[in-house]
């Protein structure tokens, strides 16, 4: 079943809510789990999907007391080397207006690792 993205996200922060709803000191760790997560999907849309409404992304999500969460991204595009992406921290690309989203990724979650020629990306979070 296909989903729009506002649902999607609304039903994904739905879920964090209910996942760390008893813990309400790790809000903080809420917003950044679902800042990667739109983030990641944004990436897929624009960058893998290239914005076309008949293209799937797909997000899954699952958690364990052990493990943690991971959360996987996977979108319909040729892919590319996330070794490519410039950090934006250097030189002319503070200025830029864009190349932040996979820099907050590694910056907010525990474990990134991309996968079918960056076309996936799984994100884990303990």
């Amino acid at each position: 079943m296909s989903l729009p993205i506002a649902v999607v996200l609304y039903q994904l922060y739905n879920f964090y809510i209910d996942k760390y709803q008893h813990i309400q000191k790790h809000i903080l760790e809420l917003n950044k789990l679902y800042l990667q997560t739109v983030e990641a999907l944004a990436n897929a849309v624009v960058h893998g999907a290239k914005e076309d409404p008949s293209k799937t992304v797909e997000c899954i999500v699952a958690c364990d007391e052990q493990r943690g969460m991971l959360i996987m991204v996977r979108d319909p595009g040729p892919g590319f080397d996330p070794k490519s992406i410039p950090n934006p921290c250097n030189g002319s690309n503070i200025y830029s207006n864009h190349g932040r989203g996979i820099f907050l990724i590694n910056q907010l979650m525990d474990e990134v690792a991309f996968h079918k020629n960056g076309t996936e990306i799984h994100m884990v979070k303990r």
